[in-house]
């Protein structure tokens, strides 16, 4: 049998797209409240380091900016790791790499003599990945399964993957 190439540009997309659709989904409501805690909890983190005044610290300026940012890139891991299941931990941590990037440059332009490249935070190991939602909590789990079921209508999207490989299947056998 002789596959063309629009049969195989078609299945190529289906695979695509069934492999885009395996990743951890959330509803647009668990996004944007993972979303809005993350940006909270970051902003908290930054603040506290704007408002330190160096000439109330004096010499310990250095240790509590290196503290505020080692808060900053660990200290909001419940807010991360709620955000990296709807978005990825990639791209989460890419994320807080960017706002620790930013207020360490807001930080040198204030205090110049601080030396913020020799702060710990910036020679931190990668992150750990996280490949599954975490187990909910015995009371939470309970209370779920006592629910009713959530409905799902029977379409294309709610199948699996057998519905969408008998949609095409008979591409293939019309060659």
């Amino acid at each position: 049998m002789k596959v063309s190439m629009m049969h195989m540009q078609l299945l190529s997309t289906l695979l695509m797209t069934l492999v885009g659709r395996s990743r951890a989904e959330c509803s647009e409501e668990q996004l944007n409240k993972a979303k809005l805690e993350f940006k909270d909890c970051l902003q908290e983190k930054k603040a506290y380091l704007l408002k330190l005044d160096a000439e109330k610290v004096g010499d310990d300026m250095q240790f509590l900016v290196c503290k505020g940012l080692k808060d900053l890139s660990t200290g909001c891991s419940e807010a991360v790791d709620n955000f990296s299941y709807c978005m990825g931990r990639e791209h989460v941590d890419h994320l807080v790499d960017i706002h620790l990037n930013a207020i360490s440059e807001i930080l040198a332009s204030f205090h110049p003599s601080l030396k913020l490249r020799e702060c710990p935070v910036f020679n931190k190991p990668p992150p750990p990945i996280i490949h599954k939602k975490p187990e909910p909590e015995p009371e939470a789990a309970a209370a779920a399964a006592a629910a009713e079921p959530e409905y799902e209508p029977i379409t294309a999207s709610a199948g699996g993957i057998l519905p969408s490989i008998l949609l095409i299947a008979p591409l293939f056998l019309l060659q």
